[in-house]
């Protein structure tokens, strides 16, 4: 069976308020699907770790779909229920034989401040779920999905830091056009 799957970013692990950007690939050379003309599928995240999801298309020009277009559409954005779903159908239905690719990339924002981080680091978790992939029959063909697990750490930069009011400096005081602040 093929395998929808997830590439990692080479930067791990992630900091607190950084950006996660996860290649989402469709079988491999050694590996293709044999026929599809459509896949669905649900990325599955956890909303007390992520704040945002985004998932950019890849250009049909630069993966190794051949001559097929591949058209995407996002139908449900549920941010609320930790999961976003994507789905892919090529232009007129046509049957995609022995192929695999890029289908896009995901863009996952990390919480600036994540709640409950007990430690300097916490686990999570991001799946691919609901994996569809059928023909121009309407017959569903069989795929694996993925999951990765992604280790978010403290971001040292992001911790408020209070200062001593002696030690800064507003002027002018009272500020009319501009402000200035030195530390």
């Amino acid at each position: 069976d093929p395998k929808l799957f997830l590439a990692e970013d080479p930067i791990i692990p992630f900091p607190q308020g950084g950006v996660l950007f996860l290649e989402v690939f469709l079988g491999t050379e050694s590996n293709p699907v044999d026929v599809f003309s459509g896949i669905t599928f649900d990325v599955e995240f956890d909303t007390d770790l992520v704040n945002e999801v985004f998932f950019i298309p890849a250009d049909s020009s630069t993966d190794s779909w051949g001559t097929y277009d591949l058209l995407p559409f996002q139908t449900d954005v549920s941010f609320g229920d930790g999961n976003i779903s994507i789905g892919f159908s090529t232009f007129g239905m046509t049957n995609i034989e022995d192929e695999y690719g890029l289908l896009g990339q995901l863009f996952i924002v990390i919480e600036d401040d994540v709640v409950g981080m007990q430690g300097p680091e916490i686990e999570t978790t991001i799946q691919l779920e609901n994996v569809f992939l059928f023909g121009d029959d309407g017959e569903i063909g069989p795929v694996i999905n993925d999951t990765i697990d992604v280790i978010i750490v403290e971001n040292p930069l992001s911790t408020n830091i209070i200062l001593d009011e002696s030690l800064i400096e507003v002027y002018p005081n009272p500020a009319q056009d501009y402000l200035i602040f030195d530390t």
